[in-house]
């Protein structure tokens, strides 16, 4: 992902770069494992999509939020639809289904839903950027997250 304006083709840039917990938990290991061919870049995403969603998503926690009330409940549908609406542009088909309203919450159906969607995506980044699902499965990493921040001087 990258936020921000890029920089003028003649500005000074520095750059710094770290990394930090996700959140979500390491899914190297399980990439590896569900690897059945070269082409097999369907399991990879599934891994990796399925453990994002769960890392944004935890079944119990979420479902909790969506039966109640209130900032928490509120902030959980927002972030629900924002995925939504950056996997498919429509969080309103999401909605439809009923699953984030407080009478019929079910943050499971919702997580596999997103998990699916996800999955498809991942796929097919997958597939242009890697050589074999064993090479993108070996590349992997939904435990961490690096954040790289560019500044710039322009005169």
């Amino acid at each position: 992902m990258t936020l921000g304006e890029r920089p003028p083709s003649d500005a000074d840039v520095s750059a710094t770069t770290f990394t930090v917990p996700s959140g979500v938990p390491d899914a190297r290991q399980n990439a590896l494992d569900a690897v059945d061919g070269p082409d097999d870049y369907r399991a990879v995403a599934r891994v990796v999509a399925n453990a994002t969603v769960e890392g944004l998503f935890s079944p119990l926690e979420t479902q909790r939020a969506l039966e109640r009330t209130g900032v928490n409940s509120h902030l959980t549908r927002y972030r629900y639809e924002r995925l939504t609406s950056a996997l498919d542009g429509d969080p309103e088909r999401f909605e439809r289904r009923g699953w984030l309203s407080p009478s019929s919450a079910n943050a499971t159906a919702a997580n596999a839903y997103l998990s699916r969607r996800l999955t498809a995506v991942l796929e097919t980044q997958l597939e242009e950027t890697h050589a074999s699902a064993v090479d993108a499965a070996r590349t992997v990493s939904t435990g961490t997250v690096t954040i790289t921040v560019r500044t710039w001087t322009h005169e």
